[in-house]
């Protein structure tokens, strides 16, 4: 009986046309690496470019509120900003845009200083010096701040021909490692651009002893570059040629441009609103 029994063939696992597979073979294996090494390559350069533009982005935006925190503390001083304490007196306090006696080393693009009733040391009075200006050292470009209380020895009254110089500069604000970053205000700013208008709309003429009066409004525009492309300077960039930040910043190589911003703001040093807007 057993001899009538029909014998059913065993299901080989060999490629045919049930598609049955008894593995990959190496060049299938081969294959299937490569597409996966492209393909990982091409998410992984997907996800670094993702990264970079976002760390871009949290970078500028991190400029950008520290620029904001730094010109409202600029406009609160500069809204405080008082007269000269005698208009005929070529050595009295006054306020001034770039002045002559501090040379082009502190004026990237711009530098402003005025008296205002804010000194921290009111025993003597309350009106202190104040300003703002820009600086490299070592190649870092630094917002510095110049603040002289009516107890310093190099306040206007102690050291009347010169109490805006250079070498003044260097003693209150040298922004250096080894004065413990005295004066210092803000890090890599690249410049400083500023633009004063009386109440019809023409420009201020830069110096508060000549008109008698103060600016209706200042305009101020500081240009940041981030930390990263800041270390990428190997020379302080000169600005001194150009009138505004925009163009500045359309000047930079590429090499530092892509990590730069500009933040501008606006403060009235008056109440009276019937100004002629330039």
């Amino acid at each position: 009986m057993n001899a009538h029994v029909k014998q059913v063939p065993v299901l080989e696992w060999r490629r045919g046309r049930a598609g049955w597979h008894r593995g990959f073979t190496l060049l299938e294996m081969l294959v299937a690496i490569t597409i996966l090494s492209i393909i990982s390559l091409i998410l992984a350069s997907i996800l670094g470019y993702t990264s970079g533009i976002w760390q871009q982005g949290e970078s500028t935006n991190q400029n950008r509120q520290r620029a904001r925190i730094v010109l409202d503390r600029i406009g609160q001083e500069l809204r405080a900003a008082a007269l000269p304490l005698n208009r005929t007196n070529s050595t009295s306090l006054e306020f001034v845009i770039n002045p002559s006696s501090i040379g082009s080393n502190y004026l990237n693009h711009d530098a402003i200083f005025w008296q205002a009733p804010i000194a921290t040391d009111t025993s003597q009075g309350d009106l202190a010096e104040v300003g703002y200006f820009v600086r490299y050292v070592n190649n870092q470009p630094n917002l510095c701040r110049f603040f002289v209380n009516p107890t310093a020895n190099n306040y206007i009254e102690n050291n009347p021909t010169s109490w805006l110089s250079a070498s003044i500069l260097d003693s209150v604000a040298p922004a250096t490692q080894a004065s413990q970053y005295q004066g210092l205000f803000l890090e890599n700013v690249l410049g400083l651009w500023i633009q004063a208008f009386n109440q019809d709309g023409t420009a201020f003429v830069g110096d508060s002893r000549v008109t008698g009066t103060l600016p209706a409004w200042v305009d101020l525009s500081l240009v940041l570059i981030d930390s990263e492309h800041a270390k990428r300077l190997t020379a302080p960039i000169p600005s001194a040629s150009y009138s505004t930040a925009s163009a500045f910043v359309s000047s930079l190589p590429n090499a530092v441009s892509s990590g730069v911003s500009v933040v501008t703001m606006r403060v009235c040093l008056t109440n009276d609103t019937n100004w002629v807007l330039p």
